[in-house]
């Protein structure tokens, strides 16, 4: 007997900022949970994880528990997560990198992350095209 979805395209959901993240992560991880309800893939560039679980700095909000509870869903949940790599999240990785390495870490040399999420997500969807492209868009039952 057929499966119902075979030859299907499987529905993908990608998370475009940290906010719906940080919203959900406030509940807690049953609610980030939500986001697998469906069945579809979700899909997330590396900046907009990065900036969802990051540390905050001392003049950010002081939500540190929750991003904690974030953090560990996206360990939790690697293997049910697509984390779209991007060149924008590889450049903020070095610098911050090179950044860790100075000597009393100045404020002021700290790698800005003003607008990378953004940047980083259009090289996403520029993924999920050539992911689809390569015949990634059919459904697999699960069986």
């Amino acid at each position: 007997m057929s499966d119902l979805f075979d030859g299907m395209r499987r529905a993908r959901i990608l998370i475009p900022d940290a906010t719906p993240l940080s919203l959900l992560g406030l509940i807690g991880p049953q609610a980030l949970n939500w986001l697998f309800v469906t069945g579809a893939q979700v899909w997330v560039a590396d900046m907009v994880r990065e900036e969802a679980t990051r540390a905050p700095d001392a003049e950010d909000d002081k939500r540190a528990q929750h991003r904690l509870v974030i953090a560990r869903w996206f360990a939790d949940n690697a293997h049910r997560l697509h984390i779209q790599r991007t060149d924008e999240g590889d450049e903020y990785r070095k610098a911050m990198e090179a950044w860790s390495r100075v000597p009393g870490r100045p404020r002021e040399l700290k790698p800005s992350r003003k607008g990378r999420g953004e940047r980083s997500l259009l090289q996403a969807l520029d993924g999920v095209e050539k992911f689809t492209a390569a015949g990634g868009s059919r459904h697999r039952p699960r069986r």
